[in-house]
């Protein structure tokens, strides 16, 4: 039988505190939270009023996501000073938690802003000038001649990094350009945000005109589009500059697998699926 009326029953705490009567149980099988009282004869645990406040601290403290050894061990050697510490710690590693979970927000919504903006484009290719102003990336230089060595780079990219990225354009000297080396590139990168902290890896694509064409192609493709432009900046009078030029993929099949474009059938005589991207080329008038 109950032994003060101070006392409540496990159910009674259950119900008080909102915890399932099997983890009040476990935390009295690991020494965590273990009962004032427990009846000899019917085994009923009993807890005093004053344990009300050990409880709100476990439980305040598993809002923090640790471990219940991690609560056990705070509990067991709880002053004032070890709390705030705790505290501090917590709200440290929060704060790191927040701003990943921004950066990775941010990364979100310059995509969908990305892929919108292309889902708008129905007649292509199309080819256009801009006059684009400086613009900051995280580049990484490599060699890249096929799809393999481009994965290769993309996997040390991450590294210096520290984070998996999702889509990177890539960069093409002068010289391959005018050679019509259009299979190799010269490194990778993606757009750099002003929170970013990885100097090493930041250079800037400085401002200036660009011819750019839109696309939709595969990679055996490319020539094909690489020709227009090229075509295009000659009839022109366009001189390409002595500069990288870039390659960026905005939609490919793996989130469209529809994308077919007749515009090169007489090219290709097998139809397979194909991105949606772009090419820039930095060009001077002539």
């Amino acid at each position: 039988m109950r032994k003060s009326s101070d006392l409540y029953s496990i159910g009674e705490l259950s119900k008080l505190f909102n915890i399932p009567i099997s983890t009040l149980r476990y935390y009295d099988e690991i020494g965590l939270f273990k009962p004032k009282y427990t009846d000899k004869d019917s085994n009923y645990r009993y807890y005093s009023i004053e344990q009300f406040a050990l409880l709100t601290l476990i439980r305040y403290l598993k809002l923090s996501h640790i471990s219940v050894k991690e609560i056990k061990k705070i509990v067991n050697q709880v002053t004032p000073e070890n709390y705030v510490n705790f505290l501090k710690k917590q709200r440290t590693q929060l704060k790191e938690e927040l701003d990943n979970l921004e950066f990775i927000m941010d990364k979100f919504s310059m995509r969908i802003n990305e892929i919108e903006e292309a889902m708008k484009m129905e007649q292509l290719p199309i080819i256009s000038v801009k006059e684009l102003p400086d613009r900051k990336i995280l580049y990484y230089q490599d060699n890249i001649t096929s799809r393999i060595s481009l994965e290769k780079a993309i996997r040390g990219f991450e590294k210096k990094l520290g984070y998996a990225i999702d889509k990177v354009g890539l960069t093409m000297s002068y010289d391959d350009l005018v050679n019509e080396n259009y299979d190799v590139n010269n490194g990778i990168f993606i757009k750099c945000d002003d929170k970013n902290n990885n100097k090493n890896l930041i250079k800037v694509l400085e401002a200036g005109t660009y011819v750019c064409i839109n696309y939709r192609a595969s990679h055996s493709d490319l020539p094909v589009y690489y020709k227009m432009i090229m075509d295009y900046i000659k009839e022109n009078n366009y001189i390409p500059l002595k500069k990288d030029s870039i390659r960026r993929t905005i939609i490919d099949s793996s989130i469209d697998s529809n994308i077919i474009d007749s515009s090169i059938d007489k090219y290709i005589s097998t139809k397979i699926n194909k991105n949606l991207g772009e090419i820039q080329i930095p060009v001077i008038i002539g």
